[in-house]
């Protein structure tokens, strides 16, 4: 019903990214940037789409009563996969940095997951890839300050190394916002 084998090797790609790569800066990486970021800031993308992977189904629902009880478990599945998948990649921000360090990570996994959920929602689980690819992209060409300064736009929260309580519960409804938007539309698709 899930494709668990994809989702777990885009985990584990991850996870793995995030071992092989913890306090390496993105400018001294791939791109030259004018403010440090730090790679583990955008391995959690894989992990969004894997959170997105792992919750697609392809079963189409017979009745609105298979329907109801299955949006609520549809809905346990997806906060037991989304915590899953935080929970791995933020255990080796954990392991090499200090707590605070971990709080990005966690926002950035609800984030890329909310966007890939919105991906599968729209059309299937093949296409969960586009908005975290595309919003890691903009964030990297467009979201630095202009004229060089340090930091970045507003809507290029992903970079910011710091995650405050209020980015954290954006990013959590935006999540949840995506997995009731996915759980509606495999409703009308039934």
């Amino acid at each position: 019903m899930h494709d668990l084998a994809a989702a777990s090797a885009l985990l584990a790609a991850s996870v793995g990214l995030g071992v092989a790569f913890n306090g390496v800066l993105i400018q001294e990486f791939i791109v030259p940037l004018w403010s440090s970021v730090s790679v583990h800031l955008m391995t959690p993308a894989l992990a969004g789409v894997a959170v997105a992977v792992a919750v697609a189904t392809r079963h189409q629902w017979v009745d609105a009563f298979q329907v109801t009880l299955s949006a609520a478990a549809r809905a346990m599945w997806i906060a037991l996969v989304t915590g899953t998948a935080s929970v791995a990649v933020a255990l080796p921000v954990l392991a090499a940095d200090s707590p605070g360090a971990a709080w990005p990570v966690l926002r950035n996994v609800l984030l890329f997951a909310a966007l890939g959920l919105a991906g599968t929602a729209v059309s299937s689980s093949t296409w969960a890839w586009v908005g975290p690819a595309a919003y890691t992209l903009l964030c990297l060409v467009f979201g630095q300050n202009p004229s060089g300064t340090d930091g970045f736009r507003w809507w290029a929260v992903a970079l910011e190394e710091a995650a405050g309580l209020d980015s954290l519960l954006m990013t959590a409804a935006l999540c949840v916002i995506a997995a009731g938007t996915l759980i509606a539309s495999d409703a009308r698709r039934s």
